[in-house]
């Protein structure tokens, strides 16, 4: 599965250099993207957040994060639908449609 190889390629880079997270996804992006057939990708590492291409603004990524994502603690979630399981998702849907969520372990 392609996931489990992009989760195990970020994992690995974040035990090697853990400070040095946001860099790795930075690195990766393009194969997040690729993988997603994505027009955007919004990185979320602590408290910081980075977008890159055609995703919704900050405010809603955050949003997304403390009003849903909290909520779904997979290892890996997905979707494409994402306003048919987060209605707040309806007023960003030209910027963000759908969500992939890696976790490493603990929430990120």
């Amino acid at each position: 599965m392609q996931i489990q190889g992009i989760q195990n390629r970020l994992r690995e880079g974040f035990f090697r250099n853990p400070d040095l997270m946001k860099e790795i996804f930075l690195k990766n992006k393009n194969s997040l993207i690729n993988l997603t057939r994505a027009k955007g990708l919004a990185v979320c590492l602590d408290q910081s957040i980075s977008v890159m291409g055609k995703t919704p603004n900050q405010v809603q990524v955050k949003g997304l994060i403390n009003n849903f994502l909290e909520y779904h603690k997979e290892e890996i979630f997905f979707t494409d639908s994402l306003s048919s399981i987060y209605p707040t998702g309806e007023e960003f849907k030209d910027t963000g449609c759908g969500i992939l969520s890696i976790s490493q372990g603990k929430r990120i």
